[in-house]
């Protein structure tokens, strides 16, 4: 199986900085997600500066906050940044810059390391309910928020 690209969104305020990084990331093989340039906010990880975390972060945060698995969020602080008011507002990890290579890798990987197995406790999870649900004897059946049908286990008993 041909495992697709995890995609790094890199919006970096320093233009020299967001190219190395980008360039960095790219060489370790991924693919780089320009919010400037491309205006996505959809990624396997978001790596911010402070300048950029002040324009964009609280929609990347929203973005990170309504996915079902887990979506890392780094900021990259200069030497002098506060790293527990960014942890506190919801970014998952820091670098400092300016980033060596060996800590970049290091911290990347190990965010995407943590979404996969967020991704796959998921399947699993969904994999037992499902088996549970399609092995009860018992009528179970899904209505979304407003009261519609979704599913069911196929247990219906016809009235009538």
């Amino acid at each position: 199986m041909v495992r697709q690209k995890r995609k790094i969104l890199v919006c970096l305020f320093d233009p020299a900085e967001q190219q190395l990084v980008a360039r960095r990331l790219i060489d370790l093989g991924y693919e780089i997600v320009d919010f400037q340039k491309d205006g996505q906010d959809t990624a396997d990880l978001f790596l911010l500066d402070t300048p950029s975390a002040s324009r964009i972060g609280q929609k990347v945060l929203a973005r990170k906050e309504a996915e079902d698995v887990f979506l890392p969020a780094v900021i990259a602080l200069q030497e002098d940044d506060d790293i527990d008011k960014w942890l506190t507002a919801g970014f998952d990890e820091f670098l400092r810059l300016p980033v060596t290579e060996a800590e970049l890798k290091a911290r990347v990987e190990i965010m995407l390391r943590m979404r996969e197995q967020s991704q796959e406790l998921i399947k699993k999870s969904e994999t037992i309910y499902q088996a549970l649900v399609e092995s009860s004897d018992d009528h179970i059946f899904i209505l979304d928020g407003d009261g519609v049908f979704r599913s069911s286990n196929g247990r219906v008993v016809h009235l009538g």
